[in-house]
């Protein structure tokens, strides 16, 4: 009598008892069920760092930056600070 045995990595190993008589060719079938099966799925998300909803544009002028631009170029570039 022979013991026959498969192996592959997680899975039990089945055992099969199996007489084989001398000169004669042998068939043997195995089921292999799954052992301890386990997974684990992490999901992470953050926030996104703009409103997706959106879609205007806008600045904030400081009063201070409006009486310190005292000439013509500095209240040009504050204009186009405005429509940036």
């Amino acid at each position: 009598m022979y013991s026959l045995k498969t192996r592959l990595p997680d899975f039990p190993a089945p055992r099969q008892r199996t007489w084989i008589a001398g000169g004669k060719n042998v068939h043997a079938e195995f089921t292999l069920l799954p052992g301890a099966v386990s997974e684990t799925v992490e999901v992470t998300s953050t926030a996104p760092l703009v409103d997706q909803t959106k879609t205007d544009v806008s600045t904030n002028i400081t009063p201070e930056q409006i009486t310190t631009a005292t000439d013509r170029p500095a209240i040009r570039r504050l204009a186009y600070l405005a429509l940036a």
